[in-house]
């Protein structure tokens, strides 16, 4: 990847820069991380980093900044076809008052990366073909309800209807690459950008970009120190999937495959709390302060499971978790004991 250094573009200014000039760049960079940029929109820290990640309006903050214009060249590595789709792109940084090129940056972004090789697929009503469709409990007779309360239409089928039963349900292989291409392409044009930024500017040991895609599932949750301390924040967690199914509301499981589960301790006040955050594999987080429940997340990593939820604003609490037909039988830990505080990161639990 080539890079070049970022330096004045005013005659007779010399190539090389002075120690000083380089620490009035990093100042400067600096001022507008706290002036001009706000954390969660612009930057923000990944659990488990300390580093902040720079986001997509960072980088276009910091292009403001320094007057860059950057363009977009797809390389021929690149390859649209009907099964597969990968964009490979060079960003070059333009200063906009002299023309010249000050750093570039690789992207790169395919149709098989985890959050686009997968959607979510339930069952759909035979007849309003809403996907509404649960189990219906034994002493109303079972079989299958169109729930009314999710806007299904409320007709009943036999429990051997062949219309529900042979419907794929769960996280299914997207077979349709093309309907995501636009959102591919914006994409790479945003990790490419966010290298080039980097690389221009030198800025790589006050942001990252390594897990800066995280960010389009789940919020950052540790605020990085910016020359100024850092008071405990109130447990959060991230919003729901990118593309969760039209009619899932609060009161729908979300059906996932748990990748990780990790926890949290710190003191609000004089007031101990311990978190923990169940990870999927889409990248999504989910947050309980209940071990019992975390123990029961983390005995089931890698399966896939029903997780209840709620929303609080514009994040998610675990509230329950349950087997599915492809899952294993959830058994309830015994002997639990209320967590230890830890240390002020997040630890594998």
């Amino acid at each position: 990847m080539e890079a070049l250094p970022v330096r004045s573009m005013e005659a007779g200014v010399p190539e090389a820069w002075s120690p000083q000039q380089v620490l009035d760049q990093v100042r400067r960079i600096q001022d507008v991380m706290k002036i001009a940029m706000k954390e969660d929109e612009h930057y923000g820290v990944i659990p488990g980093t300390k580093k902040p990640s720079l986001l997509k309006p960072g980088a276009e903050k910091l292009c403001l900044t320094f007057r860059f214009g950057p363009e977009y060249e797809v390389l021929p590595s690149s390859r649209f076809d009907d099964a597969f789709i990968i964009y490979d792109i060079r960003c070059r940084l333009i200063h906009i008052p002299t023309g010249t090129l000050v750093g570039t940056g690789l992207g790169s972004c395919n149709s098989r990366e985890e959050k686009y090789r997968w959607r979510t697929s339930a069952r759909k009503c035979p007849e309003c073909q809403a996907e509404t469709i649960i189990k219906g409990k034994d002493e109303f007779g079972g079989g299958w309800l169109c729930y009314k309360k999710k806007g299904g239409c409320g007709a009943k089928f036999e429990a051997g209807d062949a219309r529900v039963t042979e419907q794929k349900e769960g996280r299914i292989l997207n077979d349709n690459p093309w309907d995501q291409a636009n959102t591919i392409e914006k994409m790479v044009c945003k990790r490419a950008l966010v290298a080039a930024v980097l690389n221009a500017t030198a800025a790589s040991d006050i942001f990252t970009q390594d897990l800066e895609d995280a960010h389009e599932t789940s919020p950052p949750l540790v605020t990085p120190a910016v020359d100024r301390p850092t008071p405990p924040r109130a447990p959060t967690v991230p919003p729901p999937p990118p593309s969760p199914t039209p009619s899932q509301t609060d009161d729908s499981p979300a059906i996932v495959t748990i990748a990780n589960v990790t926890v949290k301790t710190g003191k609000t006040g004089d007031k101990e709390w311990t978190r923990y955050s169940i990870i999927t594999e889409a990248g999504v987080i989910y947050s309980t302060f209940d071990k019992a429940l975390a123990e029961r997340a983390k005995g089931v990593k890698g399966y896939e499971v029903a997780l209840s939820w709620e929303r609080s604003g514009k994040y998610l609490n675990c509230t329950e978790i349950e087997p599915t037909e492809h899952g294993p039988i959830v058994v309830e830990p015994a002997g639990m004991s209320p967590g230890e505080p830890g240390p002020e990161e997040l630890v594998p639990f």
